[in-house]
This record gives structure tokens, C-alpha cells and sequence, in this order.
């Protein structure tokens, strides 16, 4: 079991955790993003193409003309100067088409940080290779349902002058991370339900914390049952919500919960890694196994019923350790 939280400010973690126990996990992953999030401008413009917008091979000597130069090389792999100057017509697709369309004139990114994200692209095609992770048919067919349909992409990215191929390869590349992650990294899939003595007008410290971990421990036992069973979290909180024996000692938004939503991608967004700073259910999470359920557990402002779905056991903290460490 973890520890409550090593800073010893209590305020600091009640602000947190307000926005972190949201009453939605709609509003609660958007909140929960840890290092192995994927780069903003990454995940809409990834892959490869050459400067007619073809797809082009993972950078390799067969590439290289006469005096392209070797910018780097990724685990045999080079990566050259006209790699470089294709990837930076997707990486900085935004920002170009803003200095067409606006009087704001939007910045570039420079080319060593284009460079960087270069490198760690390749890293990730070279390891999803070696770990045989690969993107089904079935897999882009929901890109593209979730998407809105071919029509509606394709009106969306003519402002990059990009084809619907180009679309696709790029949501690849999209998936291949998010596949890679899952397999190389530890994670926790966890949700739960809590009542907390910090959002209550009380002021609650010293002696009364203990006695408000009892009082919560006390509500949190009438569902608990029902919670073993696999009820569902945001129906155990309206139900604590409307008991009048809870309502005596804490506020209605005092009962929160956190559900796992059903979107494959956003559940990737909502997994629980490992990261420099880390909120007390969090480590609580991922000191558990993947796939079991916790007791209830308590920290200094709340106490939870958590539930793990799922997760995976690694010794990488994240995709970025695996990669650093696997992929030269």
C-alpha cells in the first residue's frame, strides 16, 4: 500500500484531486496525462511522405542521393537531411497553414526539435517491428467510422493538401504507438468510487481526519458489496448521494466516482503509468496487480473503492524508458 503523498501539503493535493476525482471520466482523462502522452502535433500529422505527400520507407542508406546528408542514426537505421525536410512539411502542417489563413503569423517549430521528433518516430516504427505489433484492417475501419467517414476527413485535412491515403497512414502510425505503449510499458486500467472530507464546508485536520476516514469508510461499506459484484460506479455514487445516513456528515459532491469510458482510445488516455508526480490513488493503483479489485483504501482527504480492469506489468516505467533503452 502507498504512502499518503511525500509533500506534505494536503491544500496542494485537495486542488489536485478536485480536478482529478471528476464526476465524469470525460472530464477526469483529459486531467490524467502523464509523459508517455503522445506529441500533440505527432499524433495528427505522423508518418512518412516525400515532398509530393507519398509515403515513404523508414529512413535507410537505399534513400540516400549524393550529398544527403546522415543527420542520425536509430538502431542501423538513417535518418537524412531530405527525411528530415519531408517530415517537417507534416510536423509543422499546422503552423504553415495558419501563416496562410491568419494575420498572426503562428511559429515554427525549429528544426532540432522536428529533428527529435524524427528520431523518436523512427524508435517507434523499429520497435513496433520488433515486438510484431502491427494495425488490422478492423483497426482502421474504426479510425475511420470515429472519424465522421471518408468524406468527412477528407474535407478536413484538403487544407494540407494530404489524400485520404495519407490520412490513414498517419492514424498508423497513431495506433502503432498506442499499441506499443500498451505492450512495453506499466499501466493500470482503474476506476472507482469516493467519498472525500476536503470538498466538505468543515474544516477537517488533526484529530478529525481520522475520524472522517471512518465516517467515509462507513458510507463506502453500503455499496461495497454491490461494488464487489461489478455494479456500476456512477450509479454506486448516485445511490450514495441520495442516502440520508451519508448526507449527515458529508456534502452531495463529497461522493465522486471515475469510470472507464468505452472508446478504446480514450481508455488509452485514461490508463494510470507511472510518472515523476503521482496522486495517492494513483500509486494506489499501480501498486496493485493488473486485473484484480483493491479493499477499500484511504488516503489523508478521501477514501476509494477502486476497481481494476486492467493493466500490464513491465519493467518500464513508460514507453519513452523502452525506447531510450531498447531502441539505439
Amino acid at each position: 500500500m502507498d504512502q499518503p503523498a511525500q509533500n506534505g501539503s494536503i491544500a496542494n493535493e485537495k486542488a489536485s484531486l478536485t480536478r482529478f476525482a471528476s464526476l465524469s471520466g470525460g472530464q477526469f482523462f483529459r486531467f490524467l496525462v502523464f509523459s508517455t502522452v503522445i506529441i500533440l502535433l505527432v499524433v495528427v500529422f505522423f508518418g512518412f511522405f516525400n515532398k509530393n505527400n507519398q509515403r515513404i520507407n523508414l529512413p535507410s542508406a537505399q534513400n540516400q542521393q549524393k550529398g544527403d546528408k546522415v543527420l542520425a542514426i536509430v538502431a542501423g537505421e538513417k535518418i537524412l537531411q531530405s527525411d528530415l525536410d519531408a517530415y517537417d512539411l507534416i510536423y509543422n502542417a499546422e503552423a504553415k497553414y495558419q501563416q496562410k489563413v491568419s494575420t498572426k503569423s503562428a511559429e515554427l517549430a525549429p528544426n532540432d526539435e522536428v529533428l527529435m521528433s524524427l528520431i523518436r518516430v523512427t524508435k517507434i516504427k523499429i520497435a513496433a517491428q520488433k515486438e510484431g505489433i502491427l494495425v488490422s484492417d478492423k483497426d482502421m475501419e474504426f479510425e475511420v467510422k470515429k472519424g465522421g467517414g471518408q468524406e468527412k476527413i477528407i474535407a478536413n485535412i484538403k487544407r494540407y493538401n494530404w489524400t485520404f491515403d495519407d490520412w490513414k497512414k498517419s492514424r498508423e502510425m497513431v495506433l502503432l504507438e498506442e499499441k506499443l505503449s500498451e505492450k512495453v510499458s506499466e499501466w493500470r486500467l482503474g476506476e472507482f468510487v469516493s467519498v472525500r472530507w476536503d470538498v466538505i464546508p468543515k474544516k477537517v485536520e488533526g484529530n478529525l481526519i481520522g475520524v472522517y476516514q471512518d465516517k467515509s469508510k462507513k458510507a463506502l461499506k453500503i455499496v461495497e458489496d454491490r461494488f464487489s459484484l461489478g455494479d456500476d460506479v456512477e450509479k454506486l455514487a448516485v445511490f450514495l448521494r441520495s442516502d440520508e445516513s451519508v448526507l449527515l456528515d458529508f456534502t452531495n459532491n463529497a461522493v465522486q466516482f471515475y469510470k472507464v469510458d468505452s472508446d478504446p482510445q480514450v481508455k488509452f488516455m485514461q490508463r494510470v503509468v507511472k510518472a515523476e508526480k503521482n496522486f495517492d490513488w494513483q500509486n494506489h493503483v499501480l501498486a496493485l496487480g493488473p486485473k484484480i479489485q483493491s479493499d477499500l483504501w484511504c488516503s489523508e482527504f478521501a477514501c476509494y473503492l477502486t476497481r481494476v480492469l486492467d493493466g500490464n506489468n513491465s519493467k518500464y516505467n513508460n514507453l519513452e524508458d523502452y525506447l531510450n533503452a531498447e531502441i539505439k
